[in-house]
């Protein structure tokens, strides 16, 4: 009998018996719409897209950070954002069927890309290596059935050879199908199925088109003008709604396309946009993250808490604040936010005094965390300090169990000055304080030092995100069909495809590595710690098949179907 090549640590779960070989998916998931936006219909199953966003040429701040967005609920959720201010951003992102999410970067004209590893989780980059030929990438997809990236090449490098395919192996090897495929600014890619492949591009001055190719010989099926003008950076497909959506639009906007018509229309997200979004994708199991804390001060202080007494020549400056409502800059929610300065006017320029010290901390309210998983803090600011690290102590501090533990701070560089005119997204993983409710700190401090006229420090936006372990599973039994219906052990089942993995095949032993039931006749695959890798079962359609039959008994001849999904629970 094969034996299987992972050999995982099983999770004891204990699961409700089904009847014979009738599998069942078990999932326990809990989710939190905080701020419900328009229904849509392209919407109505809460698909979620990965994003990053593109270079600090094409958005005007966060330059690579990593976001998701539910686009049935509208919410933002950041996940990474780099502590530097950098000018790299992300062109292409693709899920790999086993879960694996690709990008590419894009540091404006004149550069070549790299190709990064990212973890969907947190959003943080996991590895990185050049792209052969020193090339630059303009989008990313990867035909179905397969885990197969192509690329669709820009004209950053300056070779002018922008349009033309490529395959990218994971190891950053660039390999020409084709092209290019047309003339003009390059746009999104996306398959619709492994045979069709959608591409955006603009030929002419204001024109924007959409084509359609045949995956294998890049020939142009069709072409539709798309509506408005402005240009796509990425394209994804949503195969069961046959939708794309597209991104790149000026005020980081997302859009739904009719590819029978090239109609675009704007799809509702929570405020703030947090850049121009290089490229998306829709993530493989898409119900396991939510935003479980969301506050942009649009409706008042968030019952957010200002201390500005402390023993300093001054009492310090924090307090609500309409400043910079008007200052028509990306990523903060327009009207109201936290300031620690005075005399702001709608488009800035308040100050805080340099010539005597003063202090001032803002305490957000109590914020129940997950109880486990990753959960990650975000925030908007502006900060506008005195250069010296030894002087304007800007921090950031959870507040747990009594205790204060320090997350950010300018000194250390992970809060760095953003000048007067750019809005940034910090974000945090604070994980470590899951199971907890905590209360976040916001600390200003002037010190003593000789006086300039600095602008002080804006808060807006916090909000905190939750990965939460996801368990699917599937069970069945093994019984015998006449006489007294018990129990058969001894049994040898195959699924298809492998539920962790969503390729090839996973033969299931009773009692064996994948079976995590210990009663004879009984069979449970679910979450394992494969390779020290903890591995999910994946919502699909399975085939179950028995191979082995138990020591004299016939194998049952016909394979069962179950689904494995949120709507099948």
């Amino acid at each position: 009998m094969p034996k299987p090549l992972m050999q995982p640590t099983p999770v004891p779960r204990r699961r409700a018996r089904s009847s014979l070989l009738a599998p069942r998916n078990v999932r326990r998931l809990r989710r939190l719409l905080v701020e419900p936006l328009e229904d849509r219909s392209l919407l109505s199953v809460q698909p979620l897209v990965f994003g990053g966003i593109d270079d600090s040429v094409a958005s005007p701040t966060n330059a690579g950070l990593t976001l998701a967005a539910d686009l049935a609920s509208g919410e933002q959720m950041p996940l990474f954002a780099y502590e530097a201010i950098r000018s790299e951003g992300i062109s292409g992102i693709a899920f790999l069927p086993d879960g694996r999410l690709f990008g590419t970067t894009t540091d404006g004209p004149g550069s070549s890309s790299s190709l990064i590893e990212i973890d969907p989780a947190t959003g943080v980059e996991l590895s990185r290596v050049a792209i052969s030929g020193g090339i630059s990438i303009g989008d990313l997809a990867v035909r179905p059935g397969t885990s197969t990236l192509y690329a669709v090449r820009s004209d950053h490098d300056g070779a002018d050879r922008g349009g033309e395919i490529y395959t990218l192996s994971t190891a950053g090897t660039a390999t020409l199908v084709g092209g290019p495929v047309s003339d003009g600014e390059v746009g999104g890619l996306a398959f619709a199925d492994a045979d069709t492949l959608y591409y955006a591009t603009t030929p002419a001055v204001n024109v924007r088109m959409l084509l359609e190719l045949d995956a294998d010989t890049l020939s142009v099926q069709s072409s539709k003008r798309l509506s408005g003008n402005e240009p796509l950076s990425g394209l994804a497909y949503w195969a069961e709604m046959d939708a794309l959506v597209g991104s790149g639009g000026p005020d980081g906007s997302l859009v739904e396309i009719d590819p029978a018509t090239g109609a675009r229309s704007p799809i509702a997200l929570q405020a703030p946009a947090r850049g121009i979004w290089g490229d998306l994708d829709f993530q493989p199991d898409p119900e396991t993250l939510r935003q479980i804390y969301h506050e942009d001060f649009e409706d008042g202080n968030g019952q957010y808490t200002p201390v500005n007494d402390h023993p300093r020549d001054l009492p310090g400056y924090w307090h609500f604040s309409l400043g910079r409502f008007r200052d028509q800059l990306l990523n903060h929610s327009v009207s109201h936010s936290w300031y620690y300065g005075q005399f702001e006017t709608p488009t800035g320029g308040g100050n805080y005094p340099v010539l005597q010290s003063h202090k001032g901390v803002l305490i957000s309210d109590q914020i129940e965390l997950c109880d486990s998983g990753t959960s990650i803090l975000s925030f908007s600011y502006l900060l506008d300090t005195r250069p010296a690290l030894d002087v304007d102590i800007v921090e950031v501090y959870v507040e747990h169990n009594g205790g204060l533990t320090l997350i950010k701070d300018r000194a250390g560089g992970s809060l760095p000055r953003t000048g007067g005119d750019l809005w940034l997204t910090s974000t945090e993983n604070i994980s470590e304080f899951n199971g907890q409710t905590i209360r976040i700190h916001f600390l200003f401090d002037t010190g003593e030092a000789p006086p300039l006229d600095p602008e002080g420090w804006y808060v807006d936006d916090v909000q905190i995100t939750c990965l939460e372990d996801v368990e699917r599973s599937i069970e069945w039994e093994k019984r015998d069909a006449a006489g007294e219906n018990l129990l058969l052990g001894g049994a040898t089942f195959q699924i298809t495809p492998n539920p962790y993995t969503g390729t090839g095949t996973l033969d299931v032993v009773d009692n064996g590595p994948y079976d995590q039931d210990d009663d004879d006749g009984q069979f449970l695959v679910t979450t394992a710690t494969i390779n020290d890798v903890v591995m999910y079962v994946l919502a699909d359609d399975y085939e179950i098949k028995e191979t082995v039959a138990p020591p004299g008994y016939a194998k049952d001849p016909d394979p069962r179907m179950v689904t494995v999904s949120d709507a099948n629970p």
